[in-house]
């Protein structure tokens, strides 16, 4: 058929050590292959492989191998465009090792976490003076892995002929529906030691993220619905967010983290020289431990945001971003509430087409009800209690095509460090 394409291979490989001038058996290895394409048929795309290998050993005390791996891809895309969908499938067995989470202290500054002693924990701090390490051990546990992706992009508009006219009912439900577009997306990872591989195959969820076999299992779904997506002048979009997370894989002990998150922003150009986004957050963040040595957290946030541009030309850009968020942890009784406000003035200068220079400037505060109350990291995204200034000045530049260099200078005074921390860096590249 000249849509389909097919191909079969079977490899067999037989292994010998030799030995005192003489080749003992040492293993048989028997690997099948299959390969499947549709293209292009009635807008429907596929391609399907499968692949089963096994291994065994003539040495009785050495454990025979099989592996399998299958792979599907499946997109459809008519021509009207009204709608187009992919589906991605994969799975495979394999041996994964227990993990153990390292921070290893470097100069402040230098790192990306920082120890909090009040929580017991690192927080990620561009700035800190620990870097982390996942360090594999050699404790391997053979596991089912299955990767699952979906989405499906809608623009009921396309779905209508390009007539306006002819029928008038049609021409009105285009003109209604023209503003709309959804976006869909779904998708599903987990590593298990779940014996019987068909539930997890045939995504039977009921055997997904549990305790006792899960090594690592995440399932998000995501929605968008937009207005007016492509318009420059005017757009709206909601967006539904909700992802469950299990990992076991540390040998310190595991975590369940489940997010819920509800966006609608909004923007808006005035002129071609002004425009404003507005954006509100409602959102839900649990992370429970295993370790006992770490507090749990149901974090609740209502946070709104708005980001104001001025481009009075080409080469200038003003802007003015501000925050105002309603925070509070509801596991301790009563709940710790963090509100905070900020505002975040900024520049950008082009020079010609050889450099920018740039500059922001941060302040917020923090006000924590009850007093002293331990605030963790996903309450404020690991702002303290009380005012808090940073600030950022960047310059790049490009002296030719193979010679550039760079200057940053970030500096912030937070309430829980007794000095100010300035930064420096600079960065010269060649390329030959």
């Amino acid at each position: 058929f000249k849509n389909v394409t097919a191909s079969a291979r079977y490899n067999y490989r037989d292994d010998k050590r030799r030995i005192a001038s003489v080749f003992m058996p040492e293993s048989i290895a028997r690997t099948q292959s299959y390969t499947w394409a549709l293209n292009n048929w009635h807008a429907i795309s596929a391609a399907a492989s499968y692949t089963h290998r096994t291994r065994d050993f003539a040495d009785s005390s050495a454990q025979d191998t099989r592996t399998d791996l299958a792979d599907l891809r499946l997109g459809y895309s008519p021509p009207h465009g009204g709608i187009r969908s992919n589906v991605y499938y994969q799975i495979s067995n394999t041996q994964v090792a227990r993990q153990e989470e390292v921070f290893l202290e470097v100069g402040e500054g230098e790192g990306n976490f920082r120890f909090n002693p009040n929580t017991n924990e690192f927080e990620p701090d561009p700035f800190g003076d620990f870097i982390r390490q996942i360090i594999a051990t050699n404790d391997f546990i053979p596991v089912v892995e299955l990767r699952f992706r979906t989405d499906l992009r809608i623009a009921p508009e396309r779905f209508f002929s390009d007539s306006v006219t002819k029928p008038p009912k049609r021409a009105l439900l285009r003109r209604i529906l023209a503003p709309w577009t959804t976006e869909t997306f779904f998708r599903i990872d987990e590593r298990t030691t779940e014996e019987d591989v068909a539930k997890i195959y045939l995504l039977n969820l009921n055997f997904f993220q549990q305790d006792s076999t899960t090594q690592f299992g995440s399932i998000e779904l995501r929605q968008d619905v937009h207005l007016w997506e492509n318009s420059r002048k005017f757009s709206l979009r909601y967006r539904y967010r909700n992802r469950a997370e299990k990992n076991n894989q540390l040998i310190d002990g595991g975590q369940d983290r489940r997010v819920r998150e509800q966006r609608l922003r909004l923007l808006n150009q005035f002129s071609p020289q002004v425009s404003t986004q507005l954006e509100f957050i409602h959102s839900e963040e649990d992370r429970l431990f295993q370790e006992l040595t770490r507090e749990d957290r149901k974090v609740r946030a209502e946070v709104m945001e708005m980001d104001w541009v001025y481009r009075p030309s080409q080469r200038v850009e003003l802007g003015m971003k501000a925050q105002l968020g309603l925070n509070r942890d509801i596991i301790p009784d009563p709940a710790t509430k963090a509100n905070l406000i900020s505002l975040a003035p900024r520049t950008n200068y082009s020079i010609s087409e050889t450099g920018r220079l740039r500059g922001e400037l941060e302040w917020t505060k923090v006000f924590v009800a009850p007093k002293n109350r331990i605030i963790p990291f996903e309450l404020t995204g690991g702002r303290r209690a009380g005012s808090s200034l940073r600030w950022n000045l960047g310059f790049d530049y490009r002296f030719s095509r193979n010679v550039q260099a760079s200057m940053s200078y970030f500096g912030r005074n937070d309430p829980d460090r007794p000095q100010t921390q300035h930064f420096l860096k600079v960065e010269m590249r060649a390329f030959f």
